[in-house]
């Protein structure tokens, strides 16, 4: 457990969750190196799949790595509230809303243009057929 309170020892656990705000602090090693293989593996990702993430400003670091992450990779952002959450990805990654295509898979609400693809779905609910199928 996290030591939180200094009367029991001399010194505070760190907690490992970084805080939602737009300066991340790298507060350790382990952290920059996180945050270093992070970015190591968005640059050779083919796919990368965002399940939950509202894409804040509050979370520029990551958006950063995300929106330098390699031009080839497809981008699938699975999240149930799409109006919000498309308008902050396109803003993020560059993308034109009018690029986006509107389909359905499976009774699933599907935007898609050729890097970004937007899945109207809770994580729960994506399972591979329906990534394979969101993929084509």
């Amino acid at each position: 457990g996290l030591r939180l309170d200094v009367t029991q020892d001399n010194h505070l656990d760190v907690p490992a969750i970084v805080p939602p705000i737009s300066f991340k602090p790298v507060m350790s090693r382990d952290q920059l190196r996180t945050w270093a293989r992070a970015d190591e593996l968005l640059q050779r990702a083919d796919v990368v799949v965002v399940v939950g993430y509202s894409f804040a400003l509050a979370d520029e670091h990551f958006n950063d790595l995300l929106r330098k992450s390699s031009p080839k990779s497809r981008i699938v952002i699975v999240n149930p509230d799409l109006d919000p959450v498309t308008i902050a990805a396109c803003r993020v990654l560059g993308v034109e809303i009018d690029s986006l295509n509107q389909q359905r898979h499976g009774g699933v609400e599907v935007l898609a243009s050729r890097r970004l693809t937007l899945v109207g779905a809770k994580g729960e609910q994506l399972e591979a057929g329906l990534l394979d199928r969101v993929l084509r």
